[in-house]
């Protein structure tokens, strides 16, 4: 009678030794394909968010006006507190001048938006950093008034919380340019006088 032929002791730890360095290579694969994954969707995420604030941004900026019609009084056309957390400045919207602030929270991670019929939040626990800073361009004749104005906007986004954050944060800034407040300030160099003119609440 012929003894079965099988494997031996050695053979199997080989085996096994061969098997489990490859599933370990297979895992770390997978592990840093996962990593890599995730850190390119929390970009996307934070870009699609940023785009949204943006758009808001542009909107309100765009057709930000100076409060009483006056054009000497163009420093005072964005506010900002202390602490750098809120910022206002006012809007055109149906021939009215309407208030919009802009809340900063840094320990939420939130940015807000208000105006006088709603409020909404454009990031919740993503903004690292926001702030709102009021450019001068070229001064014309009057040396007490710039040639147009324009804001600076600076945004850092990336969640708060270690545990589900999987990338670095994510600088961001643009410019934009309020229409109405700088056709007036243009109007001031060429003594032509800008018809539109909003009554604020």
């Amino acid at each position: 009678m012929k003894k079965a032929k099988g494997f031996s002791l050695v053979e199997i730890l080989v085996a096994l030794s061969i098997a489990s360095l490859f599933m370990l290579g297979f895992y770390r694969f997978l592990f840093q394909y996962s990593r890599s994954y995730l850190r390119i969707i929390e970009k996307a995420e934070n870009v699609a968010e940023v785009w949204q604030v943006f758009r808001y941004l542009n909107e309100d900026i765009c057709n930000s006006d100076f409060l009483d019609g006056d054009c000497k009084n163009w420093s005072e056309y964005l506010k900002v507190n202390e602490e750098k957390t809120e910022f206002s400045f006012y809007r055109r919207h149906n021939d009215k001048l309407q208030k919009i602030v802009y809340h900063f929270d840094s320990a939420a991670g939130s940015l807000k938006r208000e105006d006088e019929t709603r409020s909404i939040f454009l990031l919740k626990d993503r903004c690292k950093l926001f702030s709102l800073d009021l450019l001068q361009g070229e001064s014309g004749d009057t040396a007490s008034m710039p040639g147009n104005i324009g804001f600076k906007i600076s945004l850092e986004a990336g969640r708060l919380n270690s545990d589900q954050r999987y990338g670095p944060a994510q600088s961001f800034s643009t410019y934009f340019f309020p229409v109405f407040a700088n056709m007036k300030l243009k109007s001031v160099y060429n003594k032509k006088a800008w018809p539109l003119e909003a009554s604020s609440n």
